[in-house]
Order: structure tokens, then C-alpha cells, then sequence
């Protein structure tokens, strides 16, 4: 990193900063409109965007879309039963847990309920539900772990982490509610103990070969609680057994950093990586050669580096967040004929600035990647400056029918079938970087770059869910 000088004051004032600013000037203008030679350079591998009802078409006739309306009984373009009716059947005779996910599912978090849980004195960064959801942990700048008790919102304990130099990267719980990971710029992945009077937090450590400073960008723990999968800014992928405290698979994936990581199923075979050299790739243990390692699924379609993967957990679906600005859904079974890592000159820390003509067409969706495999591209939200995160809505309650994400200032909830923005919770001022739906409740949490953790539920005047349901009709 950069040491730090005091200035001194008898020398020019063009600092570094101005430097930077001058340098993107330049990179800009060498790529601007006028220049047609370098702005429609390596255009031969996009497309002009498909119509999106040909879209819709191939997304109805798929295994997903008869998941989703099965289990919530939401047909596209039928109306569902009235609410009313609803709460009068299970007054008289009771629901099955099929007929309670009907009415569940239509309770989506409000931007009007917007709830400051609590105000740091740094950006917040990371934030997530435990299983059960009776506590919610968070990390920030302040170099702090937050566990609340959501049953008040009041701090259950606080974790003081080590090691980590300027901020946590990531975070996880353990499925059985024992522990919590956390990852930094620091070839360790750090374990504690969320409850018991007797703490555990020690560092296990990855890379016993470090040539140089490396991130653990992402970090998942097994279905079993056993393994810890981690993506690093090294192109690595690890997995650390608990029991042993070893790295048991040390498996250089991608060509870029690997900025998320997941496992597709609960078996803990299959697993999921997405790369800043904007593929994504499917890895199965049981046929992996580790003397040359091949994935079994490689997925193109983004044009710029993914910021995140998330599995649907049931061995099919994942969905992609991507600087591209757009989160893709993807079908395990389908990956793409043809791949290879793209290279671009954009680079998203600097937001909207100097975007050229083409690079912004690439950005609003209006040219495409040719052979996306992908199945369905949602577009609405920001994704700059940081890896923003997106999941799937819980299973319990939704039956995985919407797909929420950060953004440049609040949350968007899309509805999985049809693509359409169902809620854009707006009220932070800064970035939001995560976002947790909790398991079994209509309550959303985020954490942003104001500094501050909000809790969003559904409306209580019932305006916003009316607002919600129309959208989900048409």
C-alpha cells in the first residue's frame, strides 16, 4: 500500500489525486464519441438486447417458473385469491404450509418503513440473517462485528477483528448457529464463536505459499458447518476443513480475482466461482483432476466483471451480480458453448465519470454479449465502487420468487418470472453494499456506506403491497 507523507507546503499543489482525475480525462477522451475507431473496438462479440417478451417466453417454458408458481399458486396474467378471502379460510378451517406460502409471498418490505436500527461512525459493509433469524450480524469500517437480538434490535455482543487492515470483506454463519467467519486483506479466514462464555476467535490460515498480499473476497461456510469455501484477489479458490484446520483445496480457477463464491447445493460438491475476468464457473469435486482442474460449467454473458454469486441451493439455479449493472439467472444445466474472459477498460470505482457512448449502451443493456446463456437479465439497480451483493428471497416464506440487491442508494426487490422492479427501497445516501431477507419474516436489512443499518417491512396502510401485487399481475 501507499505510505502516507505530510505534505510539504513549499512544493507544488498537484497531488496524486489530481493526477487521477487528469489520467481519466485522458482514458475518456481517447474513448469519447467522436472517436468512432476506439469506442466500436471489439464490438464484433456483442448484440443489439433481444425483445424482452422472447425473453419471458423462454423463462415460462423452464423447471423455475412452475417451482415459483406452484408453490405460491401465482399464475402469469391470472389474478391470485383476494387476500380476504385468504385469512377468512384459515380462520375456519387452517392452512397447510403450501396455502400459507400463498398469502406469505405477497408480503414484500415497504420503502415507507424504512427503520434506522442503528448509526456507525464508518461505512457499514456486511450484513446477514442467521438461520433461524434471531440474530442479525454486521461489519464496518470501525473494524467492529455487530450481533443483534432482532427479537429487539438490541446489541447481543460486539467482536473486536484482527488483523484485517483497513475494513472486513465478508462475512458468514455456520449453519449450525456456532460460528462466524469473517475475511480481510490478510491470508487468514477468522472463526468465532457467536455464543458461549468461553470465545473462541483465531485466525486459520489459507495460503502457506503467500508470494504477496492477498483477499479473501468471499467466504461460505458447508451446509454441515465442516468447510469453509473462499474466492481470493489471488484467482484461488480454497477450502479449509475445520475439524483439521487445513486447506484441503487450493485450486487456481480464473484468470482475475475472484470477487464471490458459493456452494450450489447441499451435497458440498458442487461449487460456484465469479470472477472479475466476468465468467462464472461450475467446479464438481468428485471428477476433479486437481493436477489440472477443469470446470464442468463455465457461464458468459456479462460484459464486466461479476461482483457476486448466489445459489438457489437446489443444484440448478444461481444468479450473477455484475458491474455491467445487471443480475443474470442462470440454468446449471446450460452453460455456454463458447467462453473466454473479457478484458475492459471501464473501470466501475469511478461510477458514472467518463463512460464512453458504447460502454454506456453496454451499461443500459441496449448491446448484449453474444451466446449469453443466461435465462433472464434484471436491470434497474447500480453497481459501482464496491462488490455488491444479491440473493435469492427465502424459500420459507417467498418461495424464492424475488431476487433482491444492493445498490448506489437503496434496495431493489425484482420478481424472479417477470423481471420487474417490485419494490426500490430508497433512503440510504450512500451505497448499499448487502442485503438480508429474513428466513421466515417480511423484514429486509441493509447495510450502506451512510453508516447506518435499516430495517425495511412491509407497509402497514397496505398502499405499497396494492402497488405490488398490480405490478406482479401484469
Amino acid at each position: 500500500g501507499y505510505q502516507r507523507r505530510v505534505r510539504d507546503p513549499t512544493r507544488s499543489s498537484f497531488h496524486l489525486q489530481d493526477m487521477d482525475r487528469l489520467w481519466r480525462f485522458v482514458i475518456h477522451n481517447s474513448a469519447s464519441e467522436d472517436d468512432e475507431s476506439s469506442d466500436t473496438e471489439g464490438l464484433s462479440e456483442f448484440d443489439e438486447a433481444a425483445d424482452k417478451p422472447k425473453i419471458l417466453d423462454s423463462l415460462h417454458n423452464n423447471d423455475i417458473s412452475r417451482q415459483i408458481t406452484n408453490r405460491t399458486g401465482k399464475f402469469i396474467g391470472k389474478r391470485s385469491a383476494p387476500l380476504i378471502s385468504s385469512l377468512v379460510d384459515r380462520e375456519l378451517g387452517g392452512h397447510s404450509p403450501r396455502k400459507k406460502m400463498h398469502i406469505s409471498h405477497r408480503f414484500v418490505p415497504s420503502e415507507k418503513t424504512g427503520k434506522i436500527i442503528d448509526k456507525y461512525g464508518s461505512k457499514a459493509f456486511c450484513g446477514q440473517f442467521n438461520g433461524d433469524g434471531t440474530l442479525y450480524m454486521s461489519s464496518s469500517e470501525d473494524r467492529l462485528i455487530r450481533f443483534y437480538e432482532t427479537s429487539d434490535w438490541t446489541l447481543y455482543k460486539s467482536i473486536h477483528t484482527r488483523g484485517v487492515g483497513w475494513n472486513v470483506i465478508d462475512t458468514d454463519y455456520s449453519p449450525d448457529g456456532r460460528w462466524a467467519i469473517y475475511s480481510a486483506w490478510s491470508d487468514y479466514i477468522f472463526l468465532c464463536s457467536v455464543h458461549g462464555d468461553n470465545d473462541t476467535h483465531e485466525g486459520l490460515e489459507v495460503r502457506n505459499d503467500s508470494t504477496g498480499r492477498s483477499c479473501m473476497f468471499s467466504v461460505a461456510f458447508s451446509s454441515d458447518s465442516r468447510e469453509i469455501l473462499g474466492g481470493c484477489s489471488d484467482n484461488h479458490l480454497y477450502i479449509i476443513d475445520l475439524d483439521s484446520r487445513k486447506t484441503t483445496l487450493q485450486l487456481e480457477a480464473h484468470e482475475n480475482d475472484i470477487n464471490s463464491v458459493d456452494w450450489a447445493d447441499d451435497s458440498g460438491n458442487v461449487l460456484l466461482s465469479a470472477s472479475d475476468d466476468t465468467l462464472c464457473k461450475v467446479w464438481d469435486r468428485r471428477i476433479l483432476d486437481h493436477s489440472r482442474p477443469k470446470p464442468v460449467g463455465v457461464f458468459a454473458g456479462h460484459s464486466e466483471g461479476l461482483t457476486c454469486v448466489s445459489s438457489k441451493k437446489d443444484g440448478r439455479y444461481f444468479i450473477t451480480n455484475s458491474k455491467d449493472q445487471s443480475i443474470k439467472l442462470w440454468d446449471l444445466r446450460n452453460p455456454s458453448k463458447e467462453h473466454k474472459p473479457r478484458n475492459s477498460n471501464w473501470d466501475y470505482r469511478h461510477g458514472r465519470e467518463y463512460v464512453s457512448l458504447t460502454q454506456r449502451k453496454i451499461l443500459q443493456g441496449t448491446l448484449v454479449m453474444q451466446n449469453d446463456a443466461s435465462i433472464m437479465t434484471y436491470r434497474g439497480h447500480q453497481v459501482y465502487q464496491t462488490l455488491i451483493r444479491c440473493h435469492f428471497s427465502p424459500i420459507q416464506s417467498t418461495a424464492q420468487q424475488y431476487i433482491y440487491t444492493g445498490s448506489s442508494n437503496s434496495v431493489y426487490v425484482y420478481d424472479v418470472l417477470t423481471g420487474q422492479i417490485v419494490q426500490n427501497l430508497a433512503g440510504h445516501k450512500a451505497i448499499v453494499r448487502d442485503v438480508s431477507w429474513h428466513p421466515h419474516e417480511p423484514t429486509i436489512v441493509s447495510a450502506s456506506w451512510d453508516s447506518t443499518i435499516r430495517k425495511w417491512t412491509p407497509s402497514t396502510t397496505g398502499k405499497d403491497d396494492k402497488q405490488s401485487s398490480a405490478k406482479l399481475r401484469h
